[in-house]
């Protein structure tokens, strides 16, 4: 039986994560580099995780992505276009 969440959950995942790192990218220079690595680093967790196919892995996941979103939330950033990106990825 198909799941209810789906591919339509792994799209927004996937969409999420594309925003950030374009985010980041786009907002590189030479003084915020290392701002961006270090925010790329912990978004890049959300590709590794695996695709739930059960209740149990949705919540596994459900933990997993507000652990990702609490470590992404506690970097420190002060370039103010990666701070706003930081505040609004975790709506």
């Amino acid at each position: 039986m198909p799941s209810v969440f789906g591919s339509g959950s792994m799209r927004l995942l996937s969409l999420l994560l594309f925003v950030i790192l374009v985010v980041g990218i786009v907002s590189c220079s030479e003084t915020k580099v290392s701002q961006c690595s270090r925010m790329n680093r912990v978004v890049n967790k959300i590709s590794a995780l695996p695709m739930p196919k059960d209740v149990a892995q949705w919540s596994q996941l459900s933990s997993q992505l507000s652990t990702i979103g609490a470590e992404l939330q506690g970097l420190t950033l002060q370039d103010p276009f990666l701070v706003d990106a930081q505040k609004s990825w975790w709506i």
